[in-house]
């Protein structure tokens, strides 16, 4: 038996995640018993008193927020295990749990040079490496992408504090850039900041200014107005590997200091940036009808019927609008979706497939493999394997 305490904000969606991955180890090897420590309670008594409780409840394992190696250090002086799940720094010398933070950059970018965006910003901390990662690894995919106009950044919200912010200053850049813009926000807390400031300063989301956040909390995604597109970051698998690397560090098998990497998966859109840039409402009316039918089977003749064009026309707007024909743009949509899912259960690839009305398993895993270059179960493996 493993006892680990957890020092986090368990209003948020990633202590959970975490949680979830350390519970589906312990359900296949070691047993964990886990105790959570709220942050506040964490700051209220200090670190060495809970360092000492730790030791006295002959703790094993330790995961916080840390911004200090000293705070790691009063643990590991007790025997601990620790893993710090940094807030503003990324502490040397300790196991760290950190996202990908420049591809989930990369991600967005392409995500947004898709669906043909000219003008990029970024919202989010500065001095905070997870926030500078992302925008870092936003801004170069862009380059890379041939995008050389400038990315508009907006770094002055204090993490520390994340309800202390300025709707009129943050509304006064937002109003200054050109539109349409696609705004990566650092978090899903900052794009939900960033879309109470649209509302208040008269803009669209998403036809003036669309957004993806990060880390999909469904809490605040779902619930927002529209609901906000982010990316699905695989921390219940980085769960399990921290309980992975914990009771091997425990039996003296690892003692490497090798950080924990989450990988960002795919991108949940939602209506936040469920939009292409053209001016033409009724293939806007199409892409809509399309983004919204993903789980049923629909083809070319479907969209028609909600646009008052022949296929001839549809097919000619379309193609100027994404630089694609329908069939493609449904095709990839559908691919995509189905990815997701792949991801997000353990469903046989078949019961996938009926349930986004696709009877045909190996018809969807030929499409499969021509976009991605591997099946739908090789997918899932390389993305989702554990141990």
């Amino acid at each position: 038996m493993v006892k680990l305490l957890y020092i986090a904000d368990f209003t948020e969606r990633y202590p959970h995640e975490l949680l979830k991955g350390i519970l589906e180890f312990s359900g296949k090897s070691e047993r964990f018993i886990i105790y959570k420590m709220p942050i506040s309670y964490f700051s209220s008594v200090g670190t060495r008193k809970l360092a000492e409780w730790a030791t006295s409840k002959k703790m094993d394992v330790v995961i916080g927020r840390f911004e200090k190696r000293s705070d790691i250090l009063e643990f590991q002086r007790g025997g601990n295990v620790v893993f710090s799940q940094g807030f503003r720094h990324a502490l040397p010398g300790v196991i760290n749990i950190v996202t990908e933070n420049r591809t989930v950059g990369r991600m967005a970018a392409e995500h947004f040079v898709e669906q043909g965006f000219r003008h990029f910003a970024f919202f989010g901390y500065r001095g905070v490496y997870w926030s500078e990662d992302r925008c870092g690894g936003f801004c170069g995919r862009l380059r890379e992408l041939d995008y050389k106009e400038k990315v508009y950044i907006y770094d002055h919200q204090k993490i520390s504090d994340r309800l202390d912010y300025n709707p009129e200053k943050i509304g006064r850049w937002l109003k200054s850039l050109p539109k349409p813009v696609a705004v990566l926000c650092c978090d899903d807390n900052e794009a939900l900041v960033l879309q109470d400031v649209c509302d208040l300063s008269g803009l669209n989301c998403p036809m003036d200014v669309a957004l993806v956040g990060v880390d999909n909390d469904e809490m605040i995604c779902t619930m927002a107005d529209p609901p906000i597109s982010s990316i699905q970051i695989d921390i219940q698998h980085g769960g399990y590997r921290v309980a992975q690397m914990a009771l091997d560090m425990l039996k003296g098998s690892n003692t490497g200091i090798t950080d924990v990497r989450l990988k960002p998966l795919y991108i949940v859109q939602r209506v936040s940036s469920s939009t292409v840039v053209t001016t033409d409402k009724v293939i806007l009316s199409a892409i809509r009808f399309i983004n919204d039918s993903l789980d049923r089977k629909i083809n070319v003749s479907n969209v028609l019927e909600i646009v008052p064009m022949s296929r001839r026309l549809l097919e000619y707007r379309f193609r100027a609008a994404t630089g694609k024909t329908v069939y493609q743009y449904i095709l990839e949509r559908k691919m995509n979706r189905f990815k997701q899912r792949l991801l997000e259960s353990d469903e046989p690839v078949g019961n996938i497939a009926a349930m986004m009305e696709e009877p045909d398993t190996k018809g969807i895993s030929r499409a499969f493999k021509k976009l991605y270059g591997m099946t739908p179960s090789e997918y899932r493996n390389n993305n989702m394997g554990r141990g």
